[in-house]
C-alpha cells in the first residue's frame, strides 16, 4: 500500500494543487453529503438509530481512498489532464480529515443533550 500512494503521489505536481482546490472543497462538499445524509437516514430506518447516534456512524463512511486514485490515474493515461490526479487526492485527504470534526460535534451536540436532560 505503502509503494502504491508512493508512487501514485510522485504522480503529482504539487503547483496544481492550488488550481484544483476550489473544485477539489465543491468535491469533498459532495462526497461527504452523499455519504452522511443516507447513512444517517439508512441507520435511523434499518438500524432504529436516533440522528445523534447515527451522525457518528455515517461520518466514518466519508473518506475515499485509493479507487478515486486509480481511477484518476487511468483518465490521466487516456489522456485527460493531469490536475485530475491532483483534484482526486486532494479530495482524498480531505475526506480522510472531515469525519473527525464531524465526531466532535456530535459529541458535543450529544454532551449538551445529555446535560439538557
Amino acid at each position: 500500500m505503502g509503494v502504491f500512494f508512493a508512487s501514485t503521489g510522485s504522480l503529482i505536481d504539487p503547483r496544481s494543487i492550488p488550481g484544483v482546490f476550489f473544485l477539489s472543497l465543491d468535491a469533498i462538499a459532495i462526497a461527504a453529503v452523499a455519504k452522511l445524509i443516507p447513512g444517517v437516514l439508512l441507520l435511523r430506518r434499518t438500524a432504529n438509530l436516533s440522528s445523534d447516534n447515527a451522525l457518528p456512524l455515517a461520518a466514518a463512511l466519508i473518506p475515499r481512498a485509493e479507487i478515486a486514485l486509480i481511477i484518476a490515474q487511468y483518465g490521466i493515461t487516456i489522456g485527460i489532464t493531469r490536475d485530475l490526479l491532483a483534484t482526486a487526492m486532494t479530495v482524498m485527504i480531505g475526506t480522510a480529515l472531515l469525519p473527525a470534526p464531524i465526531l466532535e460535534f456530535a459529541k458535543r451536540r450529544s454532551s449538551a443533550a445529555a446535560s439538557a436532560d
